[in-house]
């Protein structure tokens, strides 16, 4: 029984964010970085171009959906102000409705379709210890489709989510602007999201990751 409780203390502990890492470390584990990596090689890219309507996108889950509270009446605003924005939901909850509001069930066959399919993406998250501890996938998820984000500053998002990737936004009077600034120009998302791809590839790919989860392996075996 010790030693498997020394076992358990010494042998590291994978995390998805900084804030996981170091309440495993305060707990006594040894905390190793885990950002869990993708293949952007199989992801579609958005062709980003002008058109009619912008999609802006979310994915997630039944209880994460109360998440996008926040922002529905920004979007709201901005289809008043003539600006033709549809909201695509992936997996969100039933109880979110409007004439804009698009709702798709979540599958592995139609995700990478999905993603491609949006024009900006979101992730509006309150600050709470809970969501600070979130590893920022869905964003991870945006930028390997090529697509800029727009998020809250809350955890590891406000590092993924650079000036040259998307926006940080965390008020109305924040979002508002973001959305716009998007919205009208094909360009800038289309160069915003060549950026986020190239991050991607870069910093969180499996071939980024793999000699490290290797070598971790390899420091317990």
């Amino acid at each position: 029984m010790q030693t498997s409780l020394q076992n358990h203390r010494t042998n590291p502990a994978q995390a998805g964010a900084v804030s996981a890492a170091n309440y495993l470390t305060t707990a006594g584990r040894r905390a190793a970085i885990d950002l869990n990596s993708s293949d952007p090689d199989c992801h579609q890219l958005r062709i980003h171009q002008d058109a009619d309507t912008v999609t802006i996108g979310w994915i997630g889950s039944q209880t994460t959906t109360a998440y996008l509270l926040s922002v529905l009446p920004v979007i709201e605003s901005l289809n008043r102000t003539h600006q033709r924005v549809k909201l695509a939901l992936v997996g969100a909850g039933p109880a979110i409705s409007a004439p804009w509001i698009e709702h798709r069930p979540w599958s592995l066959a139609t995700e990478r379709s999905d993603l491609a399919s949006f024009d900006i993406g979101i992730m509006p998250l309150p600050d709470t210890e809970w969501t600070r501890g979130k590893c920022g996938y869905k964003i991870r998820q945006y930028f390997a489709a090529g697509v800029p984000a727009i998020g809250s500053p809350v955890g590891v998002d406000r590092e993924l989510i650079g000036q040259d990737r998307g926006m940080l936004a965390t008020s109305a009077e924040e979002w508002h602007p973001a959305f716009e600034c998007l919205i009208k120009d094909a360009q800038e998302r289309r160069q915003r999201g060549a950026t986020a791809r190239d991050f991607v590839e870069h910093h969180y790919s499996y071939q980024r990751w793999a000699p490290e989860l290797a070598a971790m392996l390899h420091s317990v075996a």
